[in-house]
């Protein structure tokens, strides 16, 4: 398919607006609006030296969370998640269903295989009458009584 005259011009024109738009945005030109927006808000502040900004820890690094009072990641997922007798307790085997010759354990509204996890516990193995479940290091087994 050959392109007309005029449309290669065009396609040109839009070549060189693009190009020029990359390099002002990364040659780092700001308008004039911008930079009196960056020193105003420098002088209020009262500083301009990089000590107010926070530096990403490198690896193996441990990041001081002290300004904040705690550290906002420590226990998230111990407390997403239900203690071991807990899990007990909450968990009822409403059924064991067979597909295509695989096992599924359908426990409170999920219906998990083996292997899978859910909620902190792992269904470790299915059979025709229980469920053997592992959770927090501790194995136990649901017993269906339908």
């Amino acid at each position: 398919m050959q392109l007309k005259k005029s449309e290669k011009r065009m396609l040109l024109f839009l070549g060189i607006v693009a190009g020029a738009a990359l390099i002002f945005q990364f040659t780092g030109k700001k308008d004039a609006a911008t930079s009196s927006k960056i020193k105003s808000v420098i002088a209020a502040t009262g500083s301009d030296s990089k000590d107010n900004v926070s530096r990403v820890p490198s690896s193996g690094e441990l990041a001081d969370y002290s300004q904040w009072g705690r550290n906002p990641f420590e226990d998230v997922q111990k407390s997403s998640e239900l203690t071991y007798t807990e899990i007990k307790t909450t968990l009822h085997l409403k059924g064991i269903l067979w597909r295509q010759g695989k096992p599924f354990a359908l426990i409170n509204d999920h219906i998990l295989a083996e292997g899978e996890t859910e909620g902190g516990i792992r269904i470790v193995s299915i059979t025709n009458s229980t469920v053997v479940c592992q959770s927090h290091g501790r194995t136990f087994t649901l017993e269906w009584k339908g």
